[in-house]
């Protein structure tokens, strides 16, 4: 997964998802990353083999350990922005679409939206 992103406003280059791999011996991972930029930070979303959703965070000079935020997630997490907010969208083992908010300073926790998911998740900002 590599290509142009935008960082601060401009175009950055996102590192391979190798980069991650090596970075952690405790969190292996099962998805293709899904990654957005909020509050001048690039935010990488995985699904651990715990189907549980973890996130870490690129402030421009460090990244951030591997945050937990729970769930119970069996497809590829799909993440999009605003300027400060973000959301993240994912099925679950009940196969319903269910969502997490960041809104700047907490997130919501995951709230079930329902339906039937069969098929990839997208999202757009």
């Amino acid at each position: 997964m590599t290509g142009n992103k935008y960082k601060y406003g401009s175009p950055v280059a996102v590192a391979s998802i190798a980069v991650f791999i090596i970075t952690i011996v405790t969190l292996i991972i099962v998805s293709t990353p899904s990654d957005t930029v909020a509050a001048k930070k690039l935010m990488v979303f995985v699904r651990g083999t715990d189907n549980s959703v973890y996130y870490r965070e690129w402030d421009g000079n460090v990244w951030s350990d591997w945050q937990g935020l729970g769930g119970n997630i069996t497809s590829r997490i799909t993440a999009t922005s605003s300027a400060t907010d973000i959301t993240i969208f994912g099925s679950g083992t009940d196969n319903g679409l269910w969502t997490q908010d960041w809104n700047g300073s907490a997130w919501s926790g995951w709230q079930r939206i329902g339906g039937n998911v069969t098929s990839d998740i997208t999202s757009a900002s």
